[in-house]
């Protein structure tokens, strides 16, 4: 365990199925303040924080990877199991969905038949209308102390936290794994009696859930409506975040005009063309990521998203793998990182393996910046909703070249296991506005922090190495012709001439690997947006540039084929070494992590060679 756990402090751990309410509630007690621990002699890592002051609780609160019961089949499963038996423990505190009784009170059994001192935390209560006597509930669980809260508003919290801070557990008898699996059949007979006896019988929702669950859940009208819900959404990103981004785009404008009549000296030059115009050009686009991630979070809380992983199943399955799969491929579309990580939810380590392989091909959030920069160019004055269609397809394109990917590697690498799929779909719910608003902040300050640095750091680099050296009978364009970076990219010009673009797009696509986000601040340094008096945008006036852009041979660097060459590029590349890392940790393979590296560039830098070649 962490150091934490060497101690002989107390633990409170939060135990629960997936989709429970148990990490928000995890959230509640500690203010969204935790810290990711990773388990000695394993990739999986789990949260732990400290309740607030507030709620008076002397000890630690774990938040364990997901589980429906005790008896482990995959590594985040293992995990919890191993925590539960080897961690000092006050409380397990179980998270129970009311609406999902059936499936997830055993697991209360199975934890008591274990010796643990166990408290149930009921969530989803805001589901029933009629009331539940708590306190028969937990005389009938044997003494078990219950607690109601609604996670989503907090509902219950204190309560809880009073409640758990009275608990004086006496130790229990402990009964074996063996003894405890020839119990399910009891446990669940059990369950059905506390159903039928104590709790309501009408839950919100769920007639309504039944008839939408008709057409979503539907092969064809499904299958249609998913297509068309992520269309709305990625559409969105462009139309919707428009005046968002014109307000951060003239926002800097003037942080830029107004730091240029500081003075005329170099240190000024590096701030407004050097720091300013870097974190512009990547600004710019969170009111995009923003909504993005806004989205997806309305997908969550809805319950549609279960519905959107069922409805993969069928089609994952014919790819050589399951629907659980769904769940890190989509986690992709954020980031590779944590799609990673939720890979170790899947039973098989074939599965797993291939899925690692295969996720940086989808189109995570740094990419946005990228694409929305090419799009917007290639449709530059033209009607919003067609760089939305494109991006839609750019995205769906991803998920294609992913499971073309997944399908082949299916082939070459078989696995005997199996791997059956089983998810619980939530009742359909209204998602509260304060719960999406504050997870897309989340994520979206996250990107900002992981970004920020990056582009600060290659704004110096970039900026110093296209001022230096320097000679003052050149003019600006002889300037960056024979700086160290106009050098530089003259030796590597050959290479990406192949593609239809000159030395300064190669040294974007170099300066991608450290983040994809670069390629667009390595781009506004280069192309030098100054803000003229002329325009008062930065981000017109790179697009203006860049369409103006010739190359040595005075043709436009930025054609239709150009452009759709680099967003093609982008798609299949791998240029994130940050994501190579934690794969090699995921897989406990440096072999498997640089083969990929190497692969996935060498296919994107030929294909994109190929097209252009051949179009051209």
């Amino acid at each position: 365990m962490s150091s934490d756990s060497n101690t002989n402090k107390k633990h409170i751990i939060l135990i629960g199925p997936p989709n429970s309410g148990k990490t928000t509630l995890f959230n509640w007690l500690t203010g969204y303040k935790a810290r990711v621990v990773n388990y000695p002699g394993s990739t999986v890592d789990y949260l732990t924080g400290d309740p607030l002051d507030k709620y008076n609780l002397p000890y630690k609160i774990i938040d364990t990877p997901g589980v429906y019961s005790i008896f482990p089949k995959n590594p985040s499963e293992h995990i919890t199991q191993k925590i539960l038996t080897e961690t000092p423990v006050h409380t397990v505190l179980v998270s129970i969905d009311i609406s999902r009784l059936h499936r997830q009170l055993p697991l209360v059994f199975q934890l008591k038949a274990m010796g643990l001192p166990v408290a149930v935390a009921l969530t989803m209560t805001d589901l029933v209308d009629q009331k539940y006597d708590i306190s028969k509930l937990s005389k009938t669980l044997g003494g078990i102390p219950v607690f109601s809260v609604q996670g989503k508003l907090g509902q219950g919290v204190t309560e809880l936290a009073q409640g758990i801070s009275k608990l004086s557990h006496k130790p229990g008898t402990r009964m074996s794994v063996e003894d405890i699996s020839k119990l399910q059949s009891k446990f669940f007979e059990q369950t059905d009696e506390i159903i039928e006896k104590l709790l309501p019988k009408e839950i919100k929702g769920i007639e309504f859930t039944k008839k939408a669950d008709r057409i979503l859940l539907h092969p064809i009208f499904g299958t249609v409506s998913f297509i068309s819900i992520m269309m709305i959404l990625f559409s969105s990103i462009f139309w919707l975040a428009a005046p968002l981004m014109d307000l951060v785009d003239m926002g800097f404008s003037v942080i830029a005009e107004k730091t240029l009549q500081l003075g005329d000296s170099l240190f000024i030059d590096f701030l407004s063309n050097g720091v300013i115009t870097s974190f512009a050009a990547v600004s710019v686009f969170i009111p995009q990521i923003f909504i993005l991630f806004a989205g997806i979070s309305i997908l969550e809380d809805s319950g549609y998203l279960a519905r959107a992983v069922s409805l993969m199943d069928t089609f994952f399955s014919k790819i050589g793998l399951s629907g659980r799969s769904f769940i890190p491929f989509l986690s992709g579309y954020a980031c590779a990182i944590p799609a990673c990580l939720s890979a170790r939810n899947l039973t098989s380590r074939t599965e797993r393996w291939i899925v690692i392989a295969v996720i940086p091909l989808l189109t995570c959030s740094a990419r946005l910046p990228v694409y929305s920069l090419l799009l917007s160019l290639f449709f530059y004055d033209d009607s919003p909703w067609k760089a939305g269609l494109w991006m839609t397809i750019i995205y769906c394109g991803s998920m294609v070249l992913a499971s073309i990917g997944a399908y082949i590697l299916s082939l070459v690498i078989r696995s005997n296991s199996s791997n059956p799929f089983v998810m619980e779909l939530p009742i359909y719910r209204r998602p509260l506005l304060f719960g999406v608003v504050l997870a897309a902040w989340r994520r979206s300050f996250s990107y900002i922090k992981g970004a920020g640095p990056l582009i600060f750091i290659f704004a110096l680099l970039m900026w110093g190495a296209l001022n230096f050296p320097r000679n003052a009978d050149w003019s600006p364009s002889e300037q960056m012709e024979n700086s160290y970076a106009g050098q530089f990219g003259k030796a590597i010009e050959p290479a990406f001439e192949q593609m239809g673009t000159d030395w300064r797009v190669g040294i974007g696509l170099i300066s991608a690997f450290v983040a994809r986000e670069v390629f667009v601040s390595t781009l506004a340094t280069l192309f030098q947006i100054t803000g003229d008096a002329e325009e008062s945008s930065l981000q017109h006036s790179l697009l203006k540039k860049m369409r103006l852009a010739q190359n040595k041979r005075g043709d436009p660097v930025f054609t239709p084929l150009s452009l759709g060459v680099l967003i093609l590029f982008f798609m299949i590349s791998l240029q994130c070494l940050s994501t190579t890392a934690v794969v090699q940790r995921e897989t406990n393979s440096t072999l498997f992590a640089v083969t990929q590296l190497f692969l996935l560039n060498f296919l994107a830098y030929f294909i994109s060679v190929g097209i252009y070649q051949i179009l051209s």
